[in-house]
């Protein structure tokens, strides 16, 4: 198996960017491979690290949301490749290290023999890093690498697996794994269709797309801000979040109460390393659907990204409403949920929860603080 390696150390922030490439072992198409001992195995210490699996879905997403602008095949999560590609990420976080080849403990090895005692047997690709906060961010440094860009734009890959850890520090480690079989892994969602990028005039003013339509912020904006507001379908019903969870930011004012009217109440979360996000758990939504939209209006005090997103709970992962940037001034977004909207309710009949998730990123060194006055649901 050949493979090349690339570093690279980005800026300031002393992170340091890996790259692995490996080909398609030799031998005969369909034949199974030599046997060999197989060197340690992908089980990893519970002591290594923090898991940070709640990162990783956002990670997948963004990747088949890239591939799908060049037109490449959506890979899928598969077993073997993210067993392969947290061992690494919490072993990197435990031992604070960075590098593709494995040290002990417990076992000195190459990441072509982890990969192999992962059960990765097919061509496979590895990008890891450290230092980033978020999903967007460790992605945004992968893309800005040739080396770890081609990885992730490589047309014969089918699968993809991602790992996230903290280490004792709070410093996040990351690893990313492809392969070109897509063994033990199943279909996710196509990835979302966005208002500014569809070839449509959806606010009928005569104008297509971004740049050329001035409602269109950017081509992944999901709504164009000089169409209305749809009205809401007759006999609808709305809800609000009963709890919220921060995973990046500090809590400075508010609650679940704040985010239930447009009262001038603010939910007030500041950033951490450039980025906040939180999100909310609606309780008592049926199954049966059939409308589903999110709604969201607030602010911030510096310029920001803000991503709204929905939980799957069928593939588990959160699906993308769109983004936009969210400015000092409070706006209005209302993004309406598509598919099978009883995906996005838990449990198996009758009524369940849905969750919404709102995170809004800005560069690593950026301080910002954004103020939610309402985020709903409204359903029928």
């Amino acid at each position: 198996m050949t493979k090349s390696r690339l570093f690279r150390r980005v800026l300031a922030l002393a992170v340091v960017v890996g790259a692995t490439f490996a080909a398609v072992p030799t031998g005969m198409p369909g034949a199974p491979a030599a046997a060999r001992a197989v060197v340690g195995d992908c089980v990893a210490g519970s002591d290594w690290g923090t898991p940070r699996q709640d990162l990783t879905a956002r990670v997948v997403e963004l990747v088949n949301q890239h591939r799908a602008t060049l037109g490449l095949t959506q890979l899928i999560v598969t077993t073997p490749v993210t067993n392969a590609a947290v061992w690494k990420a919490r072993h990197m976080a435990r031992y604070l290290y960075m590098a593709h080849d494995d040290p002990a403990p417990p076992v000195t090895r190459t990441s072509a023999q982890r990969m192999e005692a992962c059960g990765v047997t097919a061509g496979w690709g590895e990008n890891i890093a450290y230092g980033y906060a978020t999903a967007d961010a460790v992605m945004q440094g992968w893309l800005n690498s040739a080396g770890h860009r081609a990885n992730i734009e490589r047309s014969t890959y089918r699968a993809i697996g991602v790992g996230a850890a903290a280490a004792s520090t709070g410093r996040i480690y990351w690893a990313q794994v492809f392969s070109t079989s897509t063994s033990g892994g199943s279909t996710p969602a196509p990835p979302p269709s966005y208002a500014c990028s569809n070839g449509q005039d959806d606010d009928g003013d005569g104008k297509v797309d971004y740049p050329s339509d001035p409602g269109c912020a950017s081509s992944t904006d999901n709504d164009e801000f000089n169409s209305a507001t749809p009205s809401p379908p007759p006999g609808a019903l709305t809800a609000f979040p009963s709890t919220l969870t921060i995973n990046t930011g500090t809590p400075l004012a508010g609650g679940t109460a704040s985010l239930a009217a447009d009262d001038g109440m603010y939910f007030k979360v500041s950033s951490l390393g450039g980025s906040t996000l939180w999100w909310g758990r609606i309780n008592g939504v049926p199954k049966a659907l059939t409308s589903l939209s999110v709604t969201y209006r607030g602010l911030t005090t510096t310029l920001c990204t803000q991503t709204l997103s929905i939980w799957n709970w069928q593939l588990g992962v959160w699906s993308s409403l769109g983004s936009r940037t969210l400015g000092t001034i409070e706006a209005e977004t209302v993004a309406t949920v598509t598919g099978t909207l009883g995906n996005y309710v838990s449990g198996t009949f009758g009524t369940g929860d849905v969750a919404v998730r709102v995170a809004c990123g800005g560069s690593y060194y950026s301080t910002f603080t954004t103020s939610s006055e309402l985020l709903k649901i409204t359903y029928s």
